[in-house]
């Protein structure tokens, strides 16, 4: 039976959080996720002797995990775990109850009742708003507890089960002591600077093929000129990325890599001429990039998808592409299921695989590669079921082997196919709209441009202020731009941005430009999850009294924007909207039940940008009145009325009068929802966004009703 060939591929990436000039990190998760996510990844390739994986670590997250275990970090998240509840803070206690909840609560907090009772009473729906509020709730151990609970779940399955302190902790629960709270961090530490060692030993024994990334995970084509309209076009930017990633990887593990995972898997033929140029051997990207650049449309995803290519303008450069829909699985089905089970269908994939693939000359590989960090957060234990599972029974398959790249490469006896072309684009939708789609991404990349060419026409061999120009360069903060994705630390991404072109000025020596202070989320059209599709009308009752009551309407799904980090439930799920002849119509979905004490504190308002200016203020607390106020130009309330068109129940519909916003048929109106807690700003849905309208005239709505 031929083999078929089995190669993990899980990416490790964490952006630069820190600020070169200050040494202050902004935010902690190259630390926590070491203790989780790394360890956990490389105990458990270690503990079997056929596991192998191929491990990406990026120059960003190897220089932080440097970083840290050498202490030379200014990290508050760290500070204010350790410093003795005594001497916190207001402010501090208000950081500690914001901050220290971030982490996936079914999987990390549910399973301790002390951290869950901690979290109950600050309230699961309580942002940084309003956090002073309830502060006076939490005593000395409330606090202490909570700076050990918050650390101690962030380490992972392997320290929980090996490490006696870990282990002791966990049992424990609470009345945790300020020595134990330092023992904690030590330990942390501790297991951080072994980190890399441990991930070299098993390179050099051969169980670990590791990869790496351009230096700062910049999109590489989007540096390299020529083949992408976005193109920033400074090639010489993206050979500096490579460079300085290969010089670091050698430095720290003794040889040369072998081989890249492109930041997002991007490439083009000039970005993957760069990484021939630096002497790789391969990369790996998705597998729609391989059917883009097929471009034939007769051709079956399963004869191709499993070959090793090489680009005929870069020969000597081998190209592995990823199964999508397995990688896929892993990040986003396989959580969801029993353990076991998704062990079972994982490996009856791979069977079929090996079947199917006899029938082809060659070599075949199946590449599964993903995030190797963010999906265990979702697992139910962590992924230790699954990952155990798959390194311990894979290999014992008949004619499946788990290997790397590497050492496929160093054994093949066929020539790869070859690729004329390779098609531009990334893993998100083989393009790369993510990064350079959006007006945030092209502000963004002008003012890259507007910094750049300071430093080439002030001081061109500042090589201090050219690694800030670099850092900018890095994806991660045009991944937050825009409206594709959304987090709690959306302006902590900008600010750390425009703080890298603010050091070059500073470096430089000169004046900082004023328009660098400037925020560059800014309030914009938002991308609903879907648009209106035509007229309709809703019973204003409370409940969904069928699927049709509003499948014409426009909808925006709050979860789909979301981070995996927000440390809170946000109490909006998603909002509907949509109108007829008379009304505008507002559905919220939230996490929040009529019958709970937290209702009664919250109050939903529905706000108009333009044409006009709108407050409509809807309590959730039956016995509150709800009202619709206009404000003129100056912001000065001009009108103000009773709002009884709304019902809460199972959902929050409502129906405002067109007339009543002063709102004319053919206007284009701009709107928000904003949630009041203790008539404090709690949320405000689209984030950094508004969802725009156009109010139907007559003639619209009879053509809708004739077809």
């Amino acid at each position: 039976m031929k083999t078929l060939y089995v190669v993990f591929l899980w990416h490790m990436h964490q952006p630069l959080y820190k600020d070169y000039l200050t040494s202050h990190y902004y935010l902690p998760w190259a630390r926590l996720h070491a203790t989780k996510g790394y360890w956990d990844m490389m105990r458990a390739i270690e503990m079997y002797p056929k596991a192998k994986a191929v491990i990406n670590l990026t120059p960003t997250l190897l220089y932080q995990l440097q970083d840290v275990s050498e202490r030379h970090i200014k990290d508050k998240h760290r500070e204010l775990s350790l410093k003795d509840v005594d001497k916190l803070t207001k402010q501090d206690k208000e950081f500690l109850l914001s901050h220290f909840f971030m982490i996936n609560w079914e999987n990390h907090i549910f399973p301790s009742k002390r951290y869950t009772e901690l979290l109950e009473k600050r309230g699961k729906h309580t942002g940084r708003m309003i956090v002073s509020k309830v502060l006076n709730k939490f005593g000395a151990q409330d606090i202490r507890d909570l700076q050990v609970l918050y650390n101690l779940a962030w380490c992972g399955f392997t320290l929980s089960e090996e490490d006696k302190l870990i282990k002791r902790l966990k049992k424990k629960d609470s009345h945790f002591t300020e020595e134990e709270k330092q023992l904690l961090i030590e330990k942390q530490e501790e297991t951080i600077s072994l980190l890399i060692p441990s991930y070299k030993k098993l390179q050099d024994e051969g169980k670990l093929e590791i990869s790496t990334t351009p230096f700062y995970h910049p999109i590489l084509p989007l540096l390299c000129n020529g083949g992408v309209k976005e193109a920033f076009r400074y090639t010489e930017d993206a050979k500096a990325h490579v460079r300085e990633a290969i010089k670091l990887y050698k430095s720290l593990f003794g040889q040369e890599p072998s081989g890249f995972w492109p930041a997002e898997a991007a490439v083009s033929d000039e970005a993957i001429a760069v990484l021939k140029d630096a002497g790789l051997k391969w990369i790996a990207t998705d597998e729609e990039i391989l059917m883009e650049s097929l471009a034939d449309p007769k051709i079956d995803r399963g004869t191709v998808v499993y070959r090793i290519f090489e680009p005929e303008k870069t020969p000597g450069l081998n190209i592995f592409f990823r199964d999508k829909n397995l990688s896929n699985a892993i990040s986003f089905y396989y959580p969801r299921i029993d353990q076991s089970k998704a062990v079972e269908d994982f490996i009856g994939h791979i069977r079929n695989i090996r079947n199917w693939v006899q029938q082809f000359e060659g070599e075949s590989v199946v590449t599964i590669a993903l995030d190797g960090e963010n999906p265990w957060e979702y697992y139910p234990d962590g992924g230790k079921t699954f990952l155990r599972g798959i390194y311990e029974l894979l290999p014992q398959e008949e004619g499946i082997e788990v290997t790397t790249f590497r050492d496929i490469l160093a054994k093949k006896t066929e020539p790869p196919h070859r690729l004329k072309h390779i098609y531009p684009g990334s893993w998100i939708n083989h393009n790369f709209n993510v990064w350079a789609g959006d007006s945030e991404d092209k502000k963004a990349w002008e003012l890259l441009a507007r910094t750049r060419k300071a430093l080439v026409d002030t001081d061109p061999h500042n090589k201090k202020a050219w690694e800030e120009i670099y850092a900018a360069e890095g994806s991660d903060w045009f991944w937050w731009y825009g409206d594709d994705f959304t987090s709690e630390n959306d302006e902590i991404f900008d600010s750390l941005f425009r703080m890298h072109l603010m050091n070059v000025y500073k470096i430089l020596g000169k004046s900082v430009p004023a328009y660098l202070e400037e925020p560059i989320c800014i309030l914009n059209k938002g991308k609903p999850a879907r648009e209106v599709a035509r007229t309709f009308t809703p019973k204003i009752n409370g409940y969904v009294d069928s699927f049709y009551e509003w499948e014409m309407a426009g909808m925006y799904d709050v979860n789909e924007k979301g981070s995996t980090m927000f440390g809170r439930e946000s109490i909006v799920k998603a909002f509907y909207y949509g109108y007829d002849g008379k009304n505008l119509y507002v559905r919220v979905d939230m996490n929040i039940s009529p019958m709970s004490k937290e209702a009664k504190r919250i109050t939903i308002a529905f706000e108009t940008l333009s044409p006009s200016s709108a407050h409509i203020s809807m309590p959730l607390d039956s016995s509150q009145k709800g009202f619709i106020s206009l404000h003129g130009k100056n912001g000065v309330e001009i009108e103000k009325k009773v709002f009884g068109t709304y019902a809460f129940n199972e959902v929050l519909e409502s129906a405002v009068r067109f007339e009543d916003m002063k709102v004319k048929s053919s206007e284009e109106l701009r709107f928000v929802i904003v949630v009041n807690v203790d008539k404090t700003i709690c949320e405000t849905w689209p984030k950094n966004r508004f969802i725009e309208i156009k109010i139907p005239d007559k003639k619209t709505i009879i053509k809708e009703w004739a077809v």
